[in-house]
């Protein structure tokens, strides 16, 4: 379960989870994306203010023959992005490029639906998702 403390809401995370054997050894190392990509318009926020939410992400799968037994578990939050576009944390992973990325992509995608329909109208469009699917 993952809380915030903050008073703005979050819109995207970027979460790194970390594997240790009992020596601390590092035996896997992921990272989680959580956020609305591609969703157009205003919308809930994936983390309210002072709320907490939980999120089922697969563990690590550790490299070699490691026991989990007595492994820990770290999960830390790399990169938060707030719901008016400001942002938190070192984005060691990159995250918020990632984010970038689809959120540019997604507007791109959607200019082009405009111009289709301007250009051929509903007929054009229908075409074009049917090819598309």
């Amino acid at each position: 379960m993952l809380g915030s403390q903050s008073a703005r809401a979050a819109s995207a995370l970027g979460l790194q989870i970390v594997l240790r054997d009992s020596a601390g050894r590092v035996v896997a190392d992921t990272v989680h994306t959580i956020g609305p990509l591609l969703a157009a318009g205003r919308k809930e926020p994936l983390l309210g203010p002072g709320r907490t939410r939980s999120w089922r992400l697969p563990l690590p799968q550790p490299q070699g023959n490691v026991s989990l037994q007595d492994c820990t578990l770290e999960v830390r939050a790399d990169y938060v992005r707030f719901g008016d576009g400001s942002d938190w944390g070192p984005d060691q992973l990159r995250t918020s490029q990632y984010f970038s990325g689809f959120e540019s992509g997604a507007r791109m995608q959607r200019q082009a639906v405009r111009e289709l329909l301007d250009r051929e109208g509903e007929t054009g469009l229908r075409k074009y998702l049917a090819e598309n699917p």
